[in-house]
């Protein structure tokens, strides 16, 4: 991810149809396997 075009967003859809954005804060590689932290795009 690069600061240098801004931040990224995703939007996932749960269960019930309901559609979230969330701002991806980054990304750590640990044995293998990618973790990515995410902030809700919206705070209320």
């Amino acid at each position: 991810m690069s600061e240098e075009f801004g931040s990224d967003f995703i939007t996932i859809v749960d269960d019930d149809g309901t559609e979230f954005e969330l701002e991806v804060l980054d990304t750590m590689d640990y044995k293998g396997q990618t973790f990515v932290a995410f902030l809700p795009a919206y705070l209320f």
